[in-house]
Formats: C-alpha cells, structure tokens, sequence
C-alpha cells in the first residue's frame, strides 16, 4: 500500500469507530428506531448465480466461518433497508457469502504472499466466471477485494460493494449495529449464531501477513482487538432482558385477579 492508501486506510478505521459511538448517541436520544425486518423478506432469489457462489463459499469454509458471512449479507441488507440504499441481491449475496473465502489459505494461498480479499476476490470471481456468469463474475470480486478499506464509498463503488463491508464491519466491529431493529437483529444471530467467530479468525490473524498489505496494517494497529462487550452482543443482551421483563409482567398480568385489572 503507499502512503495515501495507508493514511485512508487509518482514516477509514477512524471514522468506523466514531461511527459507533455516534450512532449510539442517537440511538439513546430516540433519533435511531429502525423497523422490524422478517429475515425471509430477504432471502436472495434461487438462481443458478446464488447457487453456484454458495457452493464455492461451502467448500471454503467451516460452519463459523460460514456464519459470518451469511450474517454479513443480512446485516448489509437491514443496515440498506434503513439507509435507503438499493442494491442487487444475488450480486449482494454471492459478494457478502464469499467474501471470506480467501482466509482458507489451501484456496486462497499464503496470506504473507498476498492480501486475503484479493485472492479471495479474484478466485471468486474465477470461480463464477468458469461458470458462466460473466460481467456478475468480476463485480463479485471487485466487492470482495475492497471490503477490508473498511469503509467502501456509496458515491464510488457499487452498493453491492459498499454493503459487503457494512454487514463484515458490523459483524466484526458493531458499527452499524444500532441501525438494524434488536428483534431483527436477534434473528439474524438465531439463524446465524455468532459462537466461535472470534476463535476462529484468531489463528488467521495471528500469522504473518503481507508487509504493508491491509490485514497486516489493521493487526499492527489493534483494530482486532477486544474492548469490552461487543456492541453486537451489548445489543442483543438488551434485547433479552427486555424479553424477561416483558415476559415477567405477562404473568403478573395473567395471575391477577380479574377485579384487580
């Protein structure tokens, strides 16, 4: 990376973070209250394209890693359903469901030899041309490739390519978490559990990566590290305890006697 790249790169990381404390704020001064979404309203069309990214990611990954890139493609969308940002979704879904293959290093190489989301963009996009697919192919990898900018420009990219590193920054990071409604958020972890993700990338993360290469850049800053709860899991602990309490006052409700209502 030049200099340029790695001073936006920091400013990127940068801004992600202030972005979470924003919108926090917000949330807590009642300016965030993002709808109830039904997961299935989301679920990507049942083409040959969704069908044959969905394959090569299988073939890549573990359950947990599996997971998270299935969450990356509803936390996208529901981060898009509030932001009003209107995107393709098999385009959106074949970018978010492999954006990841290039951290299986027996697909995607060494990561000291080359930056994880470009071979993983550009296998990806080999993968889906072998198969037909053409112009979608390299739109694929041209998402997966600029996720790890973290922030990827709605003004300079595709949407697609924006809400690949939405749903990936929301998942590993929690920005954009309060945009997405808790109820939706919950199901979306019930669908997709989040158990073991941190374990799983730890070992990828902990080996030598490319100098100057964008993976290595974040690990040198700390970007991985933990802070605290999760403003995911902050969220979703929440959530749960707004259920018990709703729950409790259900049954005081039902075991009161009826000329005391």
């Amino acid at each position: 990376m030049s200099a340029d790249e790695t001073i936006a790169l920091v400013r990127n990381l940068a801004s992600l973070r202030a972005e979470i404390v924003f919108d926090e704020a917000r949330y807590r001064l009642g300016l965030l209250r993002p709808a109830r979404i039904e997961l299935d309203t989301l679920t990507p069309p049942d083409t040959q394209f969704v069908r044959d990214a969905d394959e090569f990611a299988r073939s890549a990954y573990s359950d947990v890693l599996w997971a998270h890139c299935l969450r990356t493609y509803y936390f996208g969308a529901q981060v898009a359903a509030f932001d009003g940002i209107k995107f393709d979704r098999e385009l959106f879904y074949a970018a978010a469901i492999c954006h990841d293959v290039g951290v299986n290093e027996e697909v995607g190489g060494p990561a000291a030899a080359c930056c994880f989301a470009h071979s993983g963009g550009r296998l990806t996009c080999e993968r889906l041309a072998n198969k037909g697919h053409g112009e979608w192919s390299v739109r694929v990898g041209d998402a997966i490739s600029t996720h790890m900018n973290l922030v990827v420009p709605r003004d300079q990219y595709p949407s697609e390519s924006t809400l690949v590193a939405v749903g990936a920054t929301c998942d590993i990071f929690g920005a954009y978490v309060r945009r997405i409604e808790p109820t939706t958020l919950a199901a979306t972890v019930e669908r997709a559990p989040r158990t073991g993700l941190f374990e799983a990338f730890g070992p990828f993360l902990s080996k030598p990566h490319l100098d100057g290469s964008r993976t290595a850049l974040l690990v040198q800053m700390g970007a991985f590290e933990s802070n605290g709860t999760h403003p995911v899991e902050s969220v979703l602990a929440s959530q749960r305890s707004a259920d018990a309490n709703n729950a409790a006052e259900q049954d005081m409700g039902s075991a009161m006697p009826l000329s005391e209502r």
